[in-house]
């Protein structure tokens, strides 16, 4: 009662045991019979907490800190791009860890929704990075400098504009 099972992410209520009997085909042979069957009936809750502490906190903490690319040097485009696949790849691995400790069910839930954002930002910020990089190639370099100003701005607002109403719709849910 009230205790945890396999994770911290998890806690256990009341549980019912029952014997019943029950048609059931025997292994390997078409005849079905009556058997009995032993049913355990658990109560389980997912801690939500669990999951954000986890997962989304730190994961918002990777995706801000690739934001660094619109403050460095812009001749070092291989150092802005490796940057932001690093944490494309960060964010893969955070969803396998995800798609493991949750439930595989074949509904958009908003972990996913929550995922998705982040590759969709990181990704954005691969596509800044070349815009920016043509630019300065084609002697716009001012153009570039308002471009990653803009982004300085408008990555981190976009992304704690939807991630908290992500996070509370993610908290009620679970």
């Amino acid at each position: 009662h009230g205790s945890t099972i396999g994770n911290a992410g998890w806690s256990i209520g009341d549980y019912a045991i029952s014997v019943d009997e029950d048609l059931s085909a025997i292994a390997g042979a078409k005849l079905v019979s009556t058997g009995s069957t032993l049913r355990i009936a658990v109560d389980a809750e997912r801690r939500s907490g669990y999951l954000v502490r986890v997962v989304v906190l730190p994961l918002m903490l990777i995706v801000a800190l690739s934001w660094v690319i619109f403050w460095m040097d812009r001749e070092s485009l291989s150092n802005r791009i490796n940057i932001s696949f690093i944490a494309l790849l960060t964010v893969v691995a955070f969803q396998i860890m995800v798609e493991q400790a949750l439930p595989a069910i074949p509904d958009l839930t908003l972990m996913a929704g929550f995922l998705a954002i982040n590759y969709l930002l990181l990704a954005a910020t691969i596509v800044v990075n070349i815009r920016v990089d043509q630019l300065d190639r084609s002697g716009r370099q001012a153009e570039g400098d308002a471009l990653d100003l803009r982004c300085r701005w408008a990555f981190p607002l976009l992304y704690f504009l939807v991630c908290p109403l992500l996070l509370v719709a993610l908290m009620a849910a679970l």
